[in-house]
């Protein structure tokens, strides 16, 4: 735990603060400070003006990732359909984007843990998508940036479908953080077609629940799975998807108490889902709130499983689960 304490003013429990995973940051509703460097701090005032240039469809890149292909991913673009598929891309496999937060780029942990994951369990097509020349500006710079960049990145699925035949309906978009509204306004873009969106932990300083239009919603892909782990601190309070999983009520994770920060419970969304996509048994039952869960008054409720390769589209509403404090994380049916 670093050494000084920071009291919450002014918070907004509808907005989150998005924060790469080894940051400390903190969230006051005016203010953001992080640490830039070891040691260093910065203060970010978000109610100053803000002024920057358009993000650049150059600004978005694509990683293709393969089964036993190298860890770091091939770099490949959308107007070179033949590049990608000697890049290893096969219309007929299911494929995944997986699409980084704030101050993270595509080596990042997400993509590496999510990837690996995805890999080891499906021989599928993997998309990392960076987007760090954005999303290594000040926080209000990369949230200004996020419609354009979900339409940048609408664009550039749209070219895959068009010249390598990319199928939609078998397309899930994995995003973390401040990637999850880069996931949901990317997907409304092509339509509404994208088969699942997983947010997980999606970013909310400077986004309003009312604005659905300007973050990830239902409306977004016929399935929108949302991943609840810093609830009400770095993640939205209030469940956005067709289905939201709020592990141990969705803060204050097992395993992440020396962080007075929060950035470990941010983390811990991309995670549970890497995990879950291969061994994980993250069962989770559907109850109002996390007390009666405690309870046992949802004892008898339907269950569900948090993440896993072939999604539980038939949930709705509200589910709560307990993990371990370290991985593996899942502990199946605790209910």
């Amino acid at each position: 735990m670093k050494g000084f304490i920071l009291y919450f003013i002014g918070f907004y429990s509808t907005y989150a603060s998005p924060v790469a995973m080894l940051d400390d940051q903190y969230y006051s509703g005016t203010i953001l400070i992080s640490e830039n460097t070891p040691g260093q701090y910065g203060i970010e005032d978000l109610t100053r003006e803000v002024i920057f240039e358009a993000p650049q469809e150059s600004d978005i890149q694509l990683y293709f990732h393969v089964r036993n292909g190298s860890a770091d991913g091939v770099k490949v673009y959308t107007n070179d359909s033949e590049g990608i598929i000697s890049a290893g891309f096969f219309k007929e496999k299911h494929t995944l984007f997986i699409v980084h937060g704030w101050r993270n780029q595509y080596d990042s942990p997400v993509i590496e843990v999510i990837s690996k994951a995805a890999l080891d369990a499906q021989d599928i097509n993997v998309f990392a998508v960076d987007w760090s020349k954005i999303a290594l500006l000040e926080y209000q710079e990369a949230v200004s940036a996020v419609p354009e960049v979900g339409r940048l990145l609408g664009e550039l699925i749209k070219r895959l479908v068009a010249n390598n035949g990319l199928d939609l309906a078998s397309t899930t978009v994995a995003a973390h953080s401040l990637g999850a509204h880069v996931a949901g306004i990317a997907c409304a873009h092509v339509g509404s077609e994208c088969d699942v969106i997983v947010g997980m932990d999606p970013a909310g300083p400077l986004f309003s629940y009312d604005k659905i239009d300007e973050r990830l919603d239902p409306s977004d892909a016929k399935f929108v799975q949302v991943i609840h782990t810093s609830a009400g601190l770095f993640g939205f309070l209030e469940p956005i998807g067709h289905a939201d999983y709020f592990p141990n009520g969705g803060s204050d994770q097992p395993g992440c108490e020396s962080d007075s920060i929060g950035a470990c419970d941010h983390g811990r969304a991309f995670l549970y889902y890497a995990e879950s996509l291969t061994t994980g048994d993250f069962t989770a039952v559907k109850c109002g709130n996390y007390t009666d869960y405690e309870n046992g008054k949802c004892a008898g409720q339907s269950k569900s499983f948090l993440g896993q390769y072939q999604v539980d589209k038939s949930a709705r509403g509200i589910y709560f689960l307990k993990t371990h404090s370290s991985a593996p994380y899942a502990m199946g049916d605790n209910s």
